[in-house]
């Protein structure tokens, strides 16, 4: 596809990688670098952190700073802002948006179009097209149901978001919701999260545990995700050590970081799992394609989710996937299908469906290849979803100007 000569775009965000291989926000930086190869110049607004380091990209990058000393920025990232609940934290706020309303209108001024990412985003974004009129999207996430159910405001903000130029969501589910909430359904567009299938896709788990430094006979459970308490790698964690005596060439490996990692690591040591649990940090996507390939069997305990792309990567590597019941999670699996589901919180489940996958070597090949086929036939890559994006792009500029 062909874009009209020089787009030039806004994006807002709460979150966006800090630094290379983190988690943060990562979808947008891959929409950026789609979008930018499609010839658009993209902008990306987001939140300052004391982590933040240059990132060699082709894109401009604005990280604006909220608070002082630079130490204490800390309501953005992490959890996310609607999850934190320390006071001094929320103190932050009004000087984060006051910052990013004007950071945003700065950016606008030599921008067509802005698009923002989650509901805050949403909310500066058409603050800010009020002073300069630019045609404004908003991409929702699975968490932005909480902010929908914030008692007495919610309707103010559906309100609010209701007067953007489009709406995206990643799935039918949140499409659902957000209709029922008031949103208007013609605004919104599906556009699913891309998936890079170069870098994910099945490989020789030998040859992957070699790599690795692994042994060969080892059995590998994998958890991908930040460490916070909605990811609920605890519930995992407490799971696994209930099955790891009975399983002895089994060891549970987490990937991530976040604000839960040393109740994490307090847990595996008061269950005398030191030997059976690693915690390895944040590690860069290559980094992660590799342990996929290694893996035996992925699980997503988490409490909320849209459609995580740590799930769309698992399943086209070919993994046989447990996962929460929750969010856009069954719009992507059928359970007994392309994997097994479990209610989510209910360790009794959790630990049911884990035991069963584990012992049934040819339901693990036939979910497997299930999870394969569905990621290939339904998800496109991420510049077939930023062509979309492109799409939705030139559409509302060409009507912005009759």
């Amino acid at each position: 596809m062909k874009p009209c000569p020089r787009i030039k775009i806004s994006f807002l965000s709460t979150s966006f990688p800090r630094f290379e291989g983190d988690f943060s926000g990562n979808f947008v930086l891959r929409y950026a670098q789609e979008l930018s190869n499609l010839g658009v110049d993209v902008e990306i607004v987001a939140p300052d952190d004391p982590k933040s380091l240059p990132l060699s990209e082709k894109f401009s990058l604005i990280r604006f700073p909220y608070f002082f000393p630079r130490s204490r920025q800390t309501l953005a990232y992490g959890s996310g802002i609607i999850n934190k609940r320390n006071v001094f934290v929320w103190l932050q706020l009004p000087f984060l948006l006051i910052n990013f309303f004007l950071a945003a209108l700065r950016s606008t001024r030599k921008t067509q179009l802005v698009h923002a990412f989650w509901s805050p985003s949403g909310i500066i974004a058409l603050a800010v097209s009020r002073f300069k009129s630019r045609p404004v999207v908003i991409t929702l996430w699975g968490s932005d149901k909480l902010v929908a159910q914030i008692p007495i405001i919610s309707k103010l903000i559906l309100i609010i978001l209701n007067t953007a130029d489009a709406i995206i969501c990643e799935d039918n589910n949140l499409k659902s919701f957000l209709v029922s909430r008031g949103l208007d359904s013609e605004k919104i567009t599906l556009i699913r999260n891309g998936i890079d299938l170069q870098s994910f896709h099945p490989g020789d788990p030998i040859e992957a545990k070699k790599n690795l430094e692994l042994k060969d006979d080892q059995h590998i459970m994998l958890s991908i995700g930040s460490l916070n308490k909605t990811k609920n790698h605890a519930l995992l964690i407490s799971t696994f050590a209930e099955i790891a005596a009975s399983k002895n060439t089994w060891h549970l490996y987490i990937i991530g970081e976040g604000e839960e990692q040393q109740n994490l690591e307090k847990q595996i040591i008061d269950s005398k799992l030191e030997q059976k649990i690693t915690l390895l940090g944040l590690l860069d996507h290559n980094s992660i394609s590799k342990w996929l390939k290694a893996a035996d069997i992925f699980v997503l305990p988490s409490q909320k989710e849209g459609t995580p792309n740590v799930l769309l990567e698992a399943m086209a590597c070919g993994l046989p996937v447990i996962a929460s019941k929750v969010g856009g999670i069954p719009e992507l699996i059928q359970d007994n299908t392309e994997g097994l589901l479990f209610e989510s919180g209910s360790k009794h489940d959790l630990k049911e469906k884990l035991i069963r996958l584990i012992q049934d070597k040819q339901l693990q090949k036939i979910l497997a290849k299930n999870a394969k086929n569905k990621i290939t036939s339904h998800f496109g890559s991420w510049k077939n979803q930023a062509e979309k994006l492109l799409a939705l792009y030139d559409q509302l500029l060409s009507s912005s100007k009759n």
